[in-house]
């Protein structure tokens, strides 16, 4: 079975999505040798007819794609690192990996388990500060069950309190203390150990608790242990001094701007920054792990701990496909989307870094692992934006009520129609043709109906199966 793991960050509602990290999709069929050079032309433009269209069709701004094949890298960027500015990215433009951080704290937990520091049976409420008491269940959680998901803990923490407003940088202000309040008599979901369960809640509160065992902070044991030995200058959780100009710009899926994010407690399940050239690094040292305490922990770290199914396991940090034999993780924020896939036994890695949070980039990345393979790749499928005269979108602006104490505000601006519905943010409207619109951030459409002189009159939600007619109102906003 073909599958799609959705890893994000982020809970939404009816215009808005998730968000922080989404898993690969990788074919099926038993894999062959490599079928294609990665130095050759042949390869070159194999990958330019993959990419090339997402830039052209408006689906991404900018992406980097990075191939490990043995001893050859190879690397290119297609788009640009931010709408205002010139150029394409290349291996050293530095991007937001949101839940690919996950792999780092697996890592890090396998470290400190070679140290013997940790075991991986122990039960974390030894760790814990002493007025933190989870709620009893027959089985404790374990460090093992942090790391692989299968802690029995919810996706996100109640107390988290996500609202439109804090969407522009929503982990910034959740720290140790919120952490610890909501931990304080939390039973979990379910037993822990028994089933798999994505949990950002439960990577976040392993990095804090890594802190408090190890006796040093997040940034500082990944510098110390990973990145550094590994010779990954531009991974961490700042852009590094003098490094500026080669941060990409973080936009929605729209292409709209977005905001880059920040972390305290919940660092561990998203805050890393780092460039393709650094993730190839990683990479290589997957294939071919170095000697001592990093190497063995690498190993540790992609070894089964729990199996899923037949075609996913879990590793610390890593999913693993147990019949292809690959390792992978992705990850997306507000602005970026991220995608690593290892297949240790081939010495084969794909890496995409881009900065616009498209889910596309894990088709594109596990497209790129087949060809390497030999392997059925996914033709594209997506729906391109075709710009209607400004004049006749206009005459669409107003305001539209939903159903009682709900409204969709249309509006204009320099690129196209916003939809925002009560509570929510603005979304964008992409056109289909002069009526019919599409959204990027959710599946849905929306179909307006015009009077004679082609102004709108009302508009139909179709989402979720349904559609919602929403009568336009007399009065209209102004037009941004």
């Amino acid at each position: 079975m073909t599958r799609f793991l959705c890893c994000n960050l982020l809970l939404g509602s009816l215009f808005l999505l998730p968000v922080l990290g989404q898993g690969s999709q990788v074919a099926e069929s038993p894999a062959p040798p490599a079928a294609l050079e990665v130095g050759s032309a042949t390869w070159a433009t194999l990958v330019d007819g993959w990419a090339t269209p997402l830039v052209h069709d408006g689906l991404v701004m900018g992406l980097c794609v990075g191939v490990l094949q043995g001893d050859q890298v190879w690397t290119r960027g297609y788009g640009r690192l931010a709408a205002t500015r010139e150029g394409a990215p290349d291996q050293d433009t530095i991007y937001e990996i949101g839940s690919i951080s996950k792999v780092f704290t697996g890592v890090l937990l396998a470290d400190a388990v070679e140290r013997g520091e940790i075991r991986l049976d122990e039960p974390i409420q030894e760790t814990l500060p002493a007025e933190v008491v989870l709620g009893k269940r027959k089985a404790p959680v374990r460090w093992v069950n942090l790391a692989n998901h299968t802690s029995g803990w919810a996706r996100m923490p109640d107390n988290f309190g996500v609202d439109p407003d804090s969407l522009v940088d929503p982990y910034a202000a959740y720290g140790t203390k919120e952490l610890f309040d909501f931990l304080k008599g939390y039973r979990g979901l379910r037993e822990p150990g028994k089933r798999y369960a994505y949990s950002n809640l439960a990577v976040g509160t392993l990095g804090v608790l890594l802190e408090r065992r190890l006796g040093s902070d997040y940034a500082t044991l990944i510098a110390q242990r990973i990145t550094g030995p590994l010779g990954m200058v531009s991974t961490g959780l700042s852009i590094p001094e003098g490094a500026a100009s080669r941060e990409a710009a973080p936009y929605d899926v729209s292409l709209d701007p977005d905001s880059l994010w920040h972390f305290q407690a919940m660092v561990s399940a998203g805050g890393i920054r780092s460039s393709v050239r650094d993730m190839l690094r990683l990479a290589q040292a997957t294939v071919a792990a170095p000697e001592g305490v990093l190497g063995a922990a690498l190993e540790l770290s992609m070894r089964p701990t729990f199996e899923v199914d037949e075609t996913l396991s879990m590793g610390l940090g890593w999913h693993r496909n147990p019949q292809l034999g690959l390792v992978w993780h992705n990850g997306q924020t507000g602005g970026f989307h991220s995608y690593l896939c290892v297949c240790p036994s081939e010495d084969l890695a794909v890496v995409v870094l881009c900065n616009t949070a498209s889910g596309l980039v894990d088709q594109l990345g596990s497209n790129l692992m087949a060809e390497l393979r030999g392997q059925a790749t996914r033709p594209w499928d997506y729906e391109a934006e075709h710009p209607q005269p400004r004049e006749r979108l206009a005459g669409l602006v107003g305001t539209y009520d939903l159903a009682p104490g709900v409204k969709v505000e249309v509006t204009l601006d320099e690129r196209g129609l916003l939809g925002q519905l009560t509570g929510q943010p603005a979304v964008r409207l992409l056109a289909s043709d002069a009526d019919h619109f599409f959204l990027r951030v959710v599946d849905a459409r929306v179909t307006f109906e015009r009077d004679a002189d082609g102004r709108g009159m009302a508009l139909i939600l179709h989402q979720g199966g349904r559609d919602q007619r929403a009568p336009r109102r007399e009065s209209a906003p102004e037009s941004k």
